[in-house]
């Protein structure tokens, strides 16, 4: 019988929401301490968002912290306070586990994200996996939660103690159950301090009105990862002249079929806490495509509730103000706007899809670069074709908007948090997200196939067009500020040319940045005129700092545009960097083996030496442009064989200025300090790094910063 939705009944159920509350441990009474948090979200006084199609999600927390933990059953693991341990959950073998009692949520839960603290050691030896039940008594199967693995580029995030599962489908389940186990044991693995289950509820207010009891059954194409019940056609399709007005009329098309956030219900208060937006959004024009699975259910019967309730993660309980991803599809193929642009215009008008608008979907790589994220677990079940086709056509699009050649390969800038800049090279313009940091993302079913998604990709974009080619730019990517010259040439069919050097930079400490050139006051791309130039040359003052690149467009004489632009990177810093690859500035002695295994290296690789290789040394000869105090700064990456005593000297014109002993076990893939010391331009700086008894030493790269 349908149920009518009053306004009374939907203030009542806004008011159920509210007052979510509590937590029951089986029959018996909760433990003194246990905590059931509720988790609301504040908006922003005066904030221009169109809140008339915001669905609200219900959410509330189920804290077991400290002693609460002791309620629970342990076979093999230490309970806080045991022997006067405090710390929390520590295993006492290999295997050990620990099954939390069963918790009763306030209201059914259609997701629920499980995060843990942990107080020292090694929590990646820590296994995860979640149940719920309607009853306490029929439970679902125990279901691993994956690890999150991306989010905002902010100094300090990746080191905190807190880690956050992928939500977990609950099917309308009241009870709630976690179990851990210890992989590890012994002083190196964490102690698990506290466990939290956020419950959400992301149905529409209608929809949990009129809610089945019986188990959720997919709908057709909807579910299982398999279904074309839906297929979009393609804005490409019947194409491949390759002209920019065919290509441009796919872009609006595209965008036509994206479900909006108005659409999916997304509530636009989640974005603020205290009234400040948790994310203030930024633009960057994008060269890199990253692939992901959200690693949550494969059998869900309303995709729409499946954005919010990631969305609500996300933004609330991540603390991230939105969500991770630029789009989302779903099994059917329709496609979701995800993390929210440019705010409106005087003409009250929203741009859908913000062009540029820099999401949370990859550490280190968030910025110059674009999620598009499939719903579903694909390390467990093959993709749809439905599913697939459309992120075909989500690629394309991006594809063409930033003119980035999809089967080509980049050396891409890491902007990391703290405002430094790394390089990782040969990185697929369309890369899967195992490709920038350690994660089983995309899956397993996915990942594989990304190959022959480029070539669709490619396909559907058609002829490429007029091009341009760089022919000449500064012959260092790390560039002290000087003059940057620029020279290109063009094909036999391009009329014109327009040029853009878009400039950047991290403000340190903080989720904004600086627009150099190359952008207008709103962060959107502004490029030069159409000119019959063949290069640039752009000045730089001695204090200049940032990510430059510069892009280079074509068009006929019929005004067609070529759909690939030509782009030459550069990170401009007082500072030199030398890597372990560049023959001319390293040495090495005895035994290094090149390897590429841990991801979080400086260019394409890093040098090994075995431990107990006492005659290993590896010499990095590193130029001083001018006189001054620099920052020694070296990059690893970390593994647990890495030796916790590797040794850096270094020296200039003979004279020893100081050593380094460093654990290289810790987390990796970003510039650590090893001494700040005064030097004389003219002799180089020499960094040397020995072999160590007691584990591998990574020798990657090197970098000089002059201190201001």
């Amino acid at each position: 019988m349908a149920v009518r939705l009053t306004r009374r009944r939907f203030v009542g159920w806004l008011v159920r929401s509210a007052s979510a509350a509590g937590l029951l441990l089986g029959a018996a009474p909760g433990p003194a301490g246990a905590a059931s948090r509720q988790v609301v979200a504040s908006a922003a006084p005066g904030e221009p968002f169109d809140a008339g199609g915001a669905v609200p999600v219900r959410m509330a927390d189920l804290v077991l912290a400290g002693r609460d933990l002791r309620a629970g059953l342990a076979d093999g693991v230490r309970l806080p306070g045991q022997g006067g341990d405090a710390r929390g959950l520590t295993a006492e073998r290999p295997g050990a586990t620990y099954t939390t009692p069963a918790l009763q949520a306030a209201f059914p839960c259609t997701h629920v994200g499980l995060h843990w603290r942990t107080d020292g050691g090694d929590e990646r030896g820590v296994r995860v996996e979640l149940r719920a039940s309607r009853d306490g008594q029929a439970w679902l199967p125990w279901r691993p939660v994956l690890r999150e693995a991306h989010g905002p580029d902010r100094a300090g995030s990746q080191g905190e103690s807190e880690t956050f599962g992928a939500l977990v489908g609950a099917r309308l389940g009241t009870w709630l159950q976690a179990r851990l186990t210890f992989e590890q044991a012994g002083p190196e693995t964490a102690a698990v301090s506290a466990l939290t289950l956020t419950c959400l509820d992301s149905r529409r207010p209608e929809v949990a009105l009129q809610e089945s009891p019986d188990p959720p059954t997919p709908s057709p194409g909807r579910g299982g990862g398999g279904g074309d019940a839906h297929v979009l056609p393609s804005p490409f399709r019947g194409g491949g002249a390759g002209g920019g007005g065919l290509l441009r009329a796919g872009i609006v098309g595209f965008l036509e079929r994206v479900v909006t956030r108005e659409a999916w219900g997304a509530d636009e208060s989640l974005r603020f806490k205290d009234g400040v937006n948790q994310w203030p959004a930024a633009h960057v024009t994008p060269s890199l495509l990253v692939v992901h699975h959200t690693a949550t259910d494969n059998d869900y019967a309303d995709a729409e509730a499946e954005v919010r309730s990631i969305y609500a993660y996300h933004a609330v309980t991540q603390g991230w103000g939105d969500i991770g991803y630029n789009l989302l599809i779903d099994s059917s193929g329709r496609v979701y706007e995800g993390r929210r642009g440019r705010e409106p215009d005087a003409s009250g008008r929203r741009e859908i899809v913000g062009e540029g608008v820099v999401a949370g979907h990859a550490l280190d790589y968030n910025y110059g670069s674009v999620g598009i994220a499939l719903l579903g677990n694909f390390q467990m079940r093959q993709p749809g074709t439905a599913q697939v086709d459309a992120l075909v056509e989500a690629l394309a699009f991006m594809a063409q908007r930033y003119g980035i050649d999809p089967t080509s390969t980049q050396n891409y800038v890491r902007a990391r948090g703290d405002g430094t800049a790394l390089w990782r090279d040969g990185i697929s313009n369309v890369s899967g997200h195992r490709d920038c940091i350690p994660t089983e993302c995309p899956g397993d079913n996915l990942y594989p196939r990304l190959p022959s998604i480029r070539q669709r990709v490619e396909e559907q974009l058609g002829a490429r067009g007029p091009s341009v080619r760089i022919t000449r730019g500064p012959a260092e990517r790390n560039l002290w500020p000087t003059d940057l010259v620029f020279a290109w040439e063009v094909d036999a069919s391009v009329a014109e040319v327009s040029a853009r050097l878009a400039a950047w930079r991290r403000i340190p400490g903080t989720d904004r940045i600086e627009p150099l050139s190359g952008y207008v006051d709103d962060e959107r791309p502004a490029w030069g005129p159409w000119t019959r130039d063949s290069g640039l040359s752009v000045p730089l003052p001695p204090d200049a700092r940032g990510i430059y690149l510069l892009l280079v467009r074509a068009r006929d004489v019929a005004g067609r545009e070529g759909w690939v632009h030509a782009r030459w990177p550069i990170v401009v810093d007082r500072h030199v960097v030398v890597d372990d690859t560049d023959a001319r500035r390293t040495r090495r002695e005895g035994v290094w083996t090149r390897e590429t295994g841990v991801l979080g290296y400086y260019g394409i690789g890093y040098q090994e030496a075995a431990p107990g290789q006492d005659d290993a040394l590896f010499r990095w000869q590193l130029s001083v442009p001018e006189d001054g105090t620099y920052r020694v700064q070296a990059s690893w990456t970390e593994a647990d064989n890495r030796s916790t005593q590797a040794s850096y000297r270094v020296s200039q014109g003979g004279a020893p200025l100081g050593d380094a002993t460093v654990d290289q076990q810790e987390p990796g893939g970003q510039w650590r300090t090893l001494l700040e010391t005064p030097l004389a331009a003219g002799a180089p700086c020499i960094v040397e790094l020995a072999g160590a008894a007691d584990g591998v030493v990574v020798a990657d790269a090197i970098r000089l910063v002059l201190v201001p």
